[in-house]
């Protein structure tokens, strides 16, 4: 992942993952995975564009505040929480075309945003809660979560896509999985070395150094 000086590109949360590091997580799994999956072909770094919103819930005098990124691209994947607007070295500056076009309007992204703290608010045990009241403000307009993906697969053709998020170090689920599959033609990333998804050129797709 190429980071550059702030102020020359967008912002995004720090990877904590590298692509060596990266190389080793989706090499895992011995011959049974191989054989499963096929050999890991290619390996790209992608970024899922976020909104981040300062919620504020209160229940009589009680209140909490946080900071809540999630996605625009569908909300419907895991979302990010914070103590307070991710600054400084929190945050590195890419400019990549390795990230899909929001799809989520501000007022949808909002909406996603005071659903998904309603559901933790009840999820942490508040079950006495009577009379919540949220209300969300965007304070980030643009933060890129970095992920790598990874392309397996036999002959010419990638049957498998695995993606890792390059900030927490876990592996997504499948709706994650489906989307960057259904995002990315993986046909032609392995036959070319690049990919194309309907905003364009996509870079930083290399064959694997595998030893």
């Amino acid at each position: 992942m190429d980071t550059l000086p702030l102020g020359g590109g967008r912002p995004c949360l720090r990877p904590n993952v590298s692509h060596d590091e990266a190389l080793a997580e989706f090499s895992r799994g011995g011959w049974v995975g191989r054989l499963a999956r096929g050999p890991l072909r290619r390996l790209a770094d992608i970024y899922i564009p976020h909104r981040v919103y300062r919620v504020a819930w209160r229940d009589g005098e009680a209140s909490k505040v946080l900071f809540l990124a999630v996605d625009c691209v569908c909300a419907d994947f895991d979302s990010y929480m914070f103590p307070a607007v991710p600054a400084g070295a929190e945050l590195i500056e890419v400019r990549t075309r390795n990230c899909p076009e929001p799809r989520l309007s501000k007022g949808q992204a909002r909406s996603a945003a005071l659903d998904r703290a309603r559901r933790l608010a009840y999820e942490r045990g508040l079950l006495r809660i009577k009379d919540l009241s949220l209300a969300a403000d965007l304070v980030l307009p643009e933060l890129l979560i970095p992920y790598w993906a990874g392309f397996f697969g036999r002959g010419e053709r990638a049957s498998r896509v695995e993606v890792l998020d390059a900030v927490r170090r876990r592996q997504e689920g499948g709706k994650l999985r489906a989307f960057v599959a259904k995002w990315l033609t993986i046909d032609s990333c392995i036959s070319n070395g690049l990919y194309y998804p309907a905003g364009g050129y996509h870079e930083n797709c290399r064959e694997p150094e595998i030893a």
